[in-house]
C-alpha cells in the first residue's frame, strides 16, 4: 500500500459535496453517506499514517464510529478488526497509547481491502 496517493478525483468531489451538505445540518446527508465519509477519512488516515491525529484523545469513540461505518458499507471484517482494537483499548491497564495501538491498525498487516468486504 506504499503506492497509495490519496483519494481519486471522484472520491474527493463526493466527499467535498458531503462535507458541504453536512455543514448545513445533521440531517442533510443520509446515514449511508455519513458512513462513506467516515470510511474514506479513516482509510486516508491509515494510508497517510495520520491515524494518530485522526484518533487523537477520542480513540475509542472514533474507532466505534469507524467500526459501525465499515459494517454499514459491508466491510464486516474490517469492522470486526476495529472492534477488537477498540476492545483491547478498553481492557488495557494502564490504557494503551495511540502509538501502542497503531500496529494493530497497520494496513500492511491486513489482507487486501477487497478480501475484507463480506
Amino acid at each position: 500500500m506504499k503506492d497509495w496517493h490519496g483519494h481519486h478525483a471522484i472520491t474527493i468531489a463526493v466527499l467535498a459535496d458531503l462535507q458541504a451538505r453536512s455543514a448545513r445540518g445533521p440531517f442533510v446527508i443520509s446515514g449511508d453517506e455519513r458512513a462513506l465519509r467516515v470510511v474514506c477519512e479513516f482509510w486516508a488516515g491509515v494510508h497517510n499514517r495520520g491515524l494518530r491525529e485522526y484518533l487523537f484523545s477520542t480513540a475509542a469513540a472514533q474507532l466505534l464510529v469507524a467500526e459501525r461505518a465499515f459494517v454499514r458499507i459491508g466491510a464486516v471484517r474490517v469492522g470486526r478488526t476495529l472492534q477488537r482494537v477498540r476492545m483491547r483499548l478498553a481492557e488495557a491497564r494502564p490504557l494503551l497509547s495511540i502509538d501502542q495501538t497503531a500496529p494493530y491498525l497497520n494496513p500492511s498487516s491486513w489482507a487486501s481491502m477487497s478480501a475484507w468486504i463480506a
